[in-house]
């Protein structure tokens, strides 16, 4: 404070006095309130936090504007004024830090803030009482008592800092001349209000969870400002003559709309100018009047059109649905139609565009006609269609994905049933030895091999047949039309000779092959899940089999049943022998590189097989209730081995924390399946083994699937909040393979989202998925959760999710998952754990 006077310095110590009291006060009343509520307020003040990083800088002004505010108002609506003076005193803090390195306006704004939002919030919450008691509260008087609070909170907002201001620098309090200068910013306050309202009222209608589809509406205003006000100020120099052009002809069509209410001639002016298409049309559907902007979209002059059909420049099939439109206006109706078609335009191409169809009454002795609006849409719909290009084919292949397939197949089904003659076939294939591949050459290699063989396979279908990446090394058929039974099985001839000629990768020649198998449509089959499962278990009878097999289902399929029940025998002798193992794979952070934790692999150490992974046995563990055995021994292992690294770590020379982490703050592990999730007596299991073990809760990190989350969402959430109010952090694992739902992910107890593998794969290959680790880890630090990457295998991966703003890793390009004896040995010093650079 060397350069504030006397009079400053007990201006500042006392508004910070007050302020702090007055925030004291506010956060003992809402730590009162419920835990949604809190919840909700908490998720406000982050989103008021992060909307501040993104200011709107105003060109040519020293002002930024930041839209917090519209979260501050809609908090003092929903919760009261003590919630809006915390997110208030948030808001205070993050702008003072953004904008200022003095500790003096890091702890005094937000008083400042505090105090004002104190004052008028107060004022708003009477004038709203006494609204309520005089019977004269609604929608349109709770958003003028907003907005006179909007107005008053702005001055309160500049008259506290600027009377500080001018106490430093000896000069005259005047904040009239202040509020003169800034006057045009209390419109962002006014227009924030208007949000809040709107948005109030939302909630109140249908509820504040809905609120969360607005979020990212008003994030991408403010971000689309902020861009275009950065560019604005690139290119001003540039520009003046077409801004003030444009200035012009905004002054104009304010003054059309305003005078399209005092005469016809005004309106045909205003029409005439409008920004859009616009078209007048009578009863039979001709164009009376056209606008420039339709002109130039139908690529006509207005004599060309005035006078013909509307009908004419659109398809066949869009003009019944355009005249029934025009028809029920002329029958009465009096809500404006939309829809979207399509149209074409003089040179013949065909554009997509929006149209609105509304009544117009030109006088009362001259019959209705109506007024047709149309906008290109043609850019949105190919955005539109990228993502749905994106959202059902796969990012490696370009095949249609699972969730495309079972569509087309659900859709067979369906004609089936209503023509049993409409015979169909699913194929399921599956690449033998493939994980030789990804394990010897590497994933790169193992892509390069699926792009093959998707062409392959396109290559050796028909016009009708269709072929989609299920996921992994597993691609489905669907055969339609078939002109005999055995078409299906001559194509499965035909992909298995395709399949004997080697594949070239990376300069070299792999050989491979695929076990298929076949599934006929049956009466028996309702749903898509029905034939894949039965595909499936065909393509497993044909690999036990041999490889390069094929089969058909049947009902009996005793093959599969007896090395099912084979397996299982070998599984419950193996957990009562224990021949289970434990292995442990480092996670690193991305920010030092230095080890946070490692996560838990269980191992089956077949006397005959050798070391088997979880894929060959938890499925069949699920289907016989086998994984609680296994679960519970993984977390008691688990949380020991934990327990006794700890206790080694004591002793160890401090010194090599970096590269082998101190045992004392490493975190542990471990995934759990939906079916030992949902057990009742879980949770009691996992904290009396934490207490068994000595270990302190928040060491131990449960993993579970977006599926396993969404399938016991209901019950799963009290045993969520359980775990963590017992210390356990909760993360859900494989994130983005599932289908959560965001508003309901938004309230979950979890702590932390792991990128499955797949987008990390294809983030250096492939753009989509390089967006979409970039969309998680948004979307974590949106939510406050941590974002952790898996099967990270090159230093290129690396870099980008370093890039992109990842917070934890782990795959082989670290170190693969290893014994707790390996691990002991790099804790002496015996070697180290290769960290990526």
């Amino acid at each position: 404070m060397h350069d504030y006077n006397r009079r400053a310095k007990i201006y500042w110590f006392l508004v910070a006095g007050i302020g702090y009291a007055l925030l004291a006060h506010a956060a003992f009343v809402v730590a009162s309130l419920d835990h949604a509520a809190l919840l909700q307020i908490l998720i406000g003040a982050g989103l008021t936090a992060f909307v501040s990083f993104f200011p709107v800088h105003i060109p040519r002004a020293k002002i930024a504007v930041v839209g917090g505010e519209i979260f501050i108002f809609l908090t003092l609506l929903l919760f009261g004024v003590e919630a809006a003076v915390l997110v208030a005193a948030v808001d205070g803090l993050v702008g003072a830090k953004r904008s200022s390195k003095r500790w003096t306006s890091w702890f005094g704004t937000p008083a400042m803030a505090t105090i004002t939002m104190t004052i008028t919030g107060t004022l708003f919450v009477l004038l709203k009482a006494a609204l309520q008691f005089y019977g004269l509260l609604n929608a349109a008087s709770l958003l003028l008592a907003l907005t006179l609070f909007s107005v008053l909170y702005y001055f309160g907002s500049f008259v506290l800092p600027s009377t500080l201001i001018a106490l430093k620098r000896n000069e005259p309090i005047s904040p009239v001349l202040w509020l003169k200068n800034l006057s045009w910013i209390a419109v962002a306050y006014i227009s924030s209000a208007a949000i809040a309202a709107l948005l109030h009222e939302v909630a109140l209608k249908y509820g504040v969870v809905v609120l969360v589809a607005a979020i990212p509406i008003i994030v991408m205003f403010l971000m689309s400002a902020h861009f275009i006000f950065d560019r604005s100020k690139a290119v001003e120099e540039s520009q003046a003559k077409l801004l003030e052009m444009a200035k012009r002809e905004s002054m104009i069509a304010i003054e059309h709309a305003v005078e399209l209410k005092i005469s016809e001639e005004r309106f045909h002016s205003a029409f005439t100018n409008a920004a859009i298409g616009m078209t007048l049309v009578d009863q039979s559907g001709n164009i009376l009047q056209v606008n420039q902007a339709a002109c130039r979209l139908f690529g006509y002059e207005e004599r060309e059109l005035v006078g013909t059909a509307l009908r004419g420049l659109l398809p066949a099939e869009d003009v019944t649905l355009l005249l029934k439109d025009i028809a029920a206006l002329h029958d009465g109706g009096k809500s404006p139609a939309q829809r979207e078609l399509h149209c074409f335009n003089k040179a013949g191409d065909r554009l997509s565009v929006a149209f609105n169809v509304s009544y117009f009454q030109k006088a009362a002795s001259y019959p209705a006609d109506v007024i047709v609006q149309i906008q290109d849409i043609s850019d949105r719909k190919k955005i539109e269609e990228s993502l749905l290009h994106i959202a059902y084919h796969d990012a490696l292949t370009g095949l249609p994905n699972r969730v495309y397939f079972r569509a087309q197949l659900a859709k067979a089904i369906a004609r089936l049933k209503r023509n049993p003659a409409a015979q169909f076939a699913v194929m399921f294939l599956d690449f033998d030895r493939f994980k030789s591949v990804n394990d010897s050459l590497g994933h790169s290699a193992g892509d390069q091999l699926l792009i093959a063989f998707s062409k392959r396979i396109q290559a050796a279908l028909r016009p009708a047949d269709m072929v989609a990446r299920l996921g992994g090394d597993e691609f489905a058929v669907l055969v339609e039309d078939m002109q005999s039974s055995t078409s299906a099985l001559d194509l499965a001839k035909r992909l298995q000779e395709m399949f004997k000629e080697p594949f070239r990768t990376n300069d070299t020649d792999i050989t491979s092959s695929a076990s298929i198998g076949i599934c006929y449509s049956a009466a028996r089959h309702e749903t898509p899940d029905e034939v894949i499962r039965d595909a499936d278990l065909a393509m497993y009878k044909a690999k036990a089999s041999g490889k390069a097999q094929h089969a058909v289902f049947d009902l009996s399929l005793h093959d599969r049943a007896t090395a099912d029940l084979l397996l299982e025998n070998e599984l419950r002798r193996a957990i009562a022998v224990g021949e289970l193992r434990l292995h442990y794979q480092p996670q690193h952070r991305f920010g030092d590189r230095s080890l946070y934790g490692y996560e838990a692999l269980v191992r089956w150490a077949h006397p005959k097989r050798g070391l088997l992974y979880p894929a060959t046995f938890l499925g069949v563990a699920q289907e016989t209730g086998l994984i609680f055995p296994i679960g519970r021994w993984v977390i008691t292992e688990a949380c020991a081995q934990m327990k006794r690294w700890r206790d080694k770590n004591q002793n160890r020379d401090q010194n090599r924390d970096r590269e082998h982490g101190n045992a004392q703050t490493l975190r542990m592990s471990v995934n759990i399946s939906s079916h030992e999730f949902n057990q009742p007596n879980f949770v009691p299991f996992v904290i009396d083994t934490l207490g068994e073990a000595e270990l302190p809760a928040e060491c131990l990190t449960i993993e579970l699937t977006e599926s396993a989350l969404m399938d016991g969402a209901k019950g799963g959430v009290a045993a969520l909040n359980a775990l963590r109010a017992a210390g356990v952090k909760i993360s859900i694992d494989d994130f983005g393979t599932g289908y959560s739902s965001l508003s309901y992910l938004a309230t979950l107890p979890i702590d932390s989202l792991k990128i499955d593998q797949s987008f990390i794969n294809q983030m250096t290959e492939t753009p989509e998925s390089k967006e979409i680790v970039r969309a998680i880890t948004t979307l974590g630090r949106a939510l406050g959760k941590s974002v952790f990457a898996e099967g990270v295998e090159t230093e290129a991966q690396w870099r980008t999710l370093v890039e992109l703003g990842c917070d934890y890793g782990q795959g082989n390009l670290c170190s693969p998952a290893i014994s707790a004896d390996e691990i002991a040995q790099r804790i002496s010093g015996s070697r180290l754990i290769r960290v990526a650079t």
